[in-house]
């Protein structure tokens, strides 16, 4: 059974083409759905730490739409533009670095000692060269856990003591009726 796409996959998959391309693919609403993600991402690719609540006052203001609604919209930019987030961490990570050697290059031109060393300590820590790199774990090397299967049910709780099962069985089925058969189709 093949799966239904869903709208914000059909967006995803059309989200950086223009009108004209998706207007075969996506109705009038969507391709509004489509604008509002795509003047909010582009938002987050200028300013990555703008705040989801001045986004979500932008959708509001801008697109005429109520608040649940642009949360809504906001969880489903979120998703999209997740990767965005680790590549900026990534972007900034590198501007941090370019910008302590820069420092340094000229705390060594100007003959600054302590202002270049001042600048490598920093581009150490920042890189955490300081610390000491974590083991990786042998993952392929765990064996899980060798569980038996078994009826008891002190398993799950020791202090769980039936002491007349066949009682308890009857007072259960009298709570909540007899087990009955029914025909199912399995899908």
């Amino acid at each position: 059974m093949k799966k239904d796409i869903t709208l914000k996959d059909k967006i995803i998959q059309n989200l950086f083409r223009s009108t004209t391309e998706v207007k075969h693919v996506l109705s009038e609403k969507e391709i509004e759905i489509k604008k509002r993600y795509m003047a909010v991402v582009a938002q987050l690719l200028d300013e990555p730490m703008k705040m989801d609540k001045d986004l979500i006052y932008y959708l509001i203001d801008e697109f005429k739409i109520k608040q649940s609604q642009a949360y809504r919209d906001m969880a489903n930019i979120r998703f999209i533009v997740g990767g965005i987030r680790s590549a900026n961490k990534e972007w900034v990570r590198y501007s941090v670095n370019e910008g302590l050697k820069k420092q340094y290059k000229k705390a060594d031109e100007a003959g600054k000692e302590i202002a270049a060393i001042m600048a490598l300590d920093k581009m150490g820590k920042y890189n955490m060269l300081d610390k000491i790199d974590e083991e990786t774990i042998p993952w392929e090397d765990l064996i899980p856990a060798d569980f038996d299967m078994t009826d008891d049910v002190s398993v799950l709780d020791p202090k769980l003591k039936i002491t007349n099962v066949e009682e308890r069985r009857l007072y259960l089925r009298e709570k909540y009726g007899k087990a009955v058969d029914t025909n199912f189709e399995q899908i």
